[in-house]
């Protein structure tokens, strides 16, 4: 009896900060509301559906109300993310691993990048496992 092995295109995504504010700390919240990373890099084997990340400053409530907000979905084939108002302090983000720095820049007035909407901007890619850097204060 012979068996056969196939290779599985498992998600695997890794979302990491840096925080040039010198305050705040950078919350990655769960789409259930559990808080994922406290600004330590997350690697997740799987899809990252519905994630918020924000700068928590102490005026932000616990899913980002009232901060600056970045909607997160990765996910082999459908990656994306969201910048959300009200604009904060500066705010870049950026797609790596096969979409090539694919993103956007966000500001006090508003977003720049592939794709600026007015009050929010969102990239998208569609490659597999995908990381995903957001940069605070850039």
């Amino acid at each position: 009896m012979a068996f056969m092995l196939t290779a599985v295109d498992a998600d695997m995504h890794t979302v990491s900060f840096t925080n040039n504010c010198g305050y705040g700390t950078p919350n990655l919240v769960a789409e259930s509301g559990t808080l994922l990373s406290d600004g330590a890099p997350l690697t997740m084997n799987g899809p990252l559906i519905g994630a918020v990340a924000f700068l928590q400053t102490g005026n932000c409530g616990n899913d980002g109300e009232d901060c600056t907000t970045v909607n997160i979905t990765l996910e082999n084939g459908e990656n994306s993310f969201t910048v959300n108002p009200p604009y904060g302090s500066s705010i870049s983000v950026k797609f790596y691993n096969g979409c090539d720095g694919l993103g956007v820049d966000c500001g006090v007035s508003g977003c720049s990048g592939p794709q600026p909407l007015g009050v929010s901007s969102f990239a998208n890619c569609t490659a597999p496992n995908v990381d995903l850097e957001i940069t605070f204060c850039d």
